[in-house]
């Protein structure tokens, strides 16, 4: 059960084919999408990639509460994506998962755009990298019946549609269970639509010495 549904997290993009993080090896995986690689990174925008986190323990602690942090505390995170890009950008992402006790919403507030709903494991506190059923079994997947989804993705590559998302994951199942070699949780986690938004509001208010 998740203990956060939504909420607020930073997230670095990441290049696994050519910059992958220290400690990572680059990624060989083809493409069955018919989308060339390059276009792939630029385009998508979900929660594949770093997550990141403050440098303290304690101050994760105080920061973080099951992985993502409420809206309340969005100038606290604006402070802290200014900080990363003057390193390297990073995306202010709000995010909502999809559990069934929730309701199917698509809303943030006015300074997140909407960009669609990717399938994702939901965060924790130890989790370095986002994992995402749409880039690792769609766009970089090796199995056409879940590849050919792609069709069905919008600009950002990512479902327009939450039901679609949701027939992707019955697809994904029924393969898992007849023994296609896909990704699953250690702890049980299960995965599920996450309805994603991207931070475009102000920042001129934020002071940050690089």
């Amino acid at each position: 059960m998740i203990e956060k549904a939504c909420g607020l997290m930073l997230l670095r993009r990441v290049n696994w084919h050519l910059s992958p993080p220290k400690g990572c090896g680059c990624s060989d995986r083809a493409t069955l999408t018919g989308i060339d690689i390059p276009t792939i990174y630029a385009r998508y925008r979900g929660v594949d990639g770093e997550v990141v986190w403050p440098e303290s323990p304690k101050e994760r602690l105080n920061l973080f509460d099951a992985g993502l942090r409420p809206s309340t505390s969005l100038d606290e995170f604006v402070r802290l994506r200014a900080r990363q890009q003057c390193e390297e950008p990073v995306d202010l992402l709000y995010c909502n998962w999809q559990t069934p006790d929730s309701p199917h919403s698509n809303s943030a507030s006015p300074n997140f755009r909407p960009l669609g709903f990717d399938v994702a494991m939901p965060i924790t506190t130890e989790t370095r990298f986002g994992f995402s059923a749409i880039f690792q079994d769609i766009l970089f997947g090796a199995y056409g019946e879940l590849a050919g989804f792609v069709t069905r993705l919008n600009q950002n590559l990512l479902f327009e549609r939450i039901e679609d998302a949701q027939e992707f994951i019955q697809l994904r199942d029924h393969l898992g269970e007849a023994g296609a070699d896909l990704e699953v949780s250690t702890e049980g986690a299960e995965l599920l639509p996450v309805s994603i938004h991207l931070y475009e509001g102000p920042t001129n208010s934020v002071v940050v010495t690089c």
